[in-house]
């Protein structure tokens, strides 16, 4: 299952909640706070995905 952004350490359900708190619409901003998406990038298609679609746990190639 992937949950989590492994480069920041951080799961997808608590990129979620930092994105509503601020109102970020975007995988930029997240980008620009470093909060994940920053290195690596191995999770940006799978942010994409929760951005649209509000889950925050997916099957490992799903968003590929």
């Amino acid at each position: 299952m992937v949950d989590r952004c492994i480069c920041s350490d951080i799961s997808f359900e608590e990129v979620k909640k930092i994105g509503e708190e601020r109102g970020f619409a975007g995988i930029r901003e997240f980008q620009e706070e470093e909060i994940c998406a920053v290195h690596c990038e191995l999770c940006r298609p799978y942010l994409e995905l929760m951005l649209e679609t509000g889950r925050t746990r997916f099957s490992p190639g799903e968003a590929g």
